[in-house]
């Protein structure tokens, strides 16, 4: 090998050494600036506070506020990172959504769904589109917990849970019914109806041909207030249940009770007020439970390590 001024040939070698060992030195003292996220759109904030009104009836705190810059800021960065992985080129419902748009905006295009989609890409669709946008995020979630090992609670954690939330964890009043749709008739002939069922010991299946059809059928078994609310409307649901309250032990005909289909008359098989659970009821919950809270508390911990990365602007 020559040597040239100390330093053996070829010089080129060198050059590359020394550039190399510069390039390192500078990323060292001078390390690239961390990509930024944010600042939020204003346009958005405005909208989540808007919607938060509108549902709680009273303008936002300010620890709500921020929540709401939170929450932005945490999409943005799901977004960005399912983005950054590929997402959206791997996932058939971003495909079709894609191609959907394409072919409404192109319905006499010749193209093939393939082209289509490359173009949709190419016109950066899959930035815009705000159901492509909840679906990447949601995606990126689902990918940060499955990266983590969440393990599952064991009876001791179920059994801790179930202690604490004991008040909480409730089997709602069921009810067991028929009925027999009168319709629009006045309350004082209901009630003859009524009296003639109970007076001749009339039995629910015997008086299967009296009254109307009913849209939702005539028999009932061990169902909450709510699904009562939901088929015969909040003054029926009111009325039978003040019923049962003053006498729980309750059956037989009682009645006539309105709904804004008309009057009806009940025969009340049986009735379970609301109780307490037992950890045997309410363990598939609690597991459930806590599941989620434990895969929250993971994405959590997970986004805020991939935040460590940015530059976070919150205005």
């Amino acid at each position: 090998m020559q040597v040239h001024n100390g330093l053996p040939r070829p010089a080129w070698l060198w050059f590359l050494i020394f550039g190399g060992l510069l390039y390192l030195g500078n990323r060292l003292i001078f390390p690239a600036p961390p990509p930024v996220l944010g600042p939020p759109n204003p346009a958005e904030i405005a909208a989540l506070t808007e919607s938060f009104t509108q549902l709680a009836g009273r303008a936002p705190t300010a620890d709500e506020q921020s929540g709401f810059i939170d929450q932005w800021l945490r999409e943005a960065l799901l977004f960005r990172e399912a983005i950054d992985q590929g997402l959206h080129l791997s996932d058939p419902a971003i495909q079709q959504r894609l191609l959907r748009n394409m072919r409404f905006l192109e319905p006499e295009t010749r193209q093939s769904d393939a082209q289509l989609i490359d173009r949709a890409l190419e016109l950066n669709m899959h930035l815009t589109d705000e159901v492509i946008r909840r679906r990447l995020v949601q995606g990126m979630s689902m990918l940060l917990i499955a990266s983590v090992d969440v393990a599952p609670p064991d009876t001791d954690a179920l059994e801790a849970a179930f202690k604490q939330r004991r008040d909480s964890l409730m089997e709602p009043a069921r009810i067991s019914f028929s009925h027999r749709l009168l319709g629009d008739i006045a309350s004082d002939e209901a009630a003859r109806v009524l009296d003639t069922l109970i007076t001749s010991d009339t039995s629910p299946e015997e008086a299967a041909d009296l009254g109307e059809p009913f849209v939702f059928g005539h028999a009932f078994e061990a169902i909450s207030w709510v699904q009562v609310s939901a088929r015969f409307g909040p003054a029926f649901t009111r009325r039978l249940r003040a019923m049962t309250e003053a006498s729980p032990d309750i059956t037989g005909w009682v009645g006539p009770v309105a709904s804004t289909f008309g009057q009806h008359v009940l025969f009340i098989e049986k009735f379970a007020p609301a109780r307490q659970q037992t950890f045997e009821e309410a363990e598939a919950i609690l597991h459930a439970d806590l599941m989620a809270e434990r895969e929250q508390a993971a994405l959590d911990q997970a986004i805020a390590k991939l935040m460590s990365r940015y530059e976070v602007l919150t205005q």
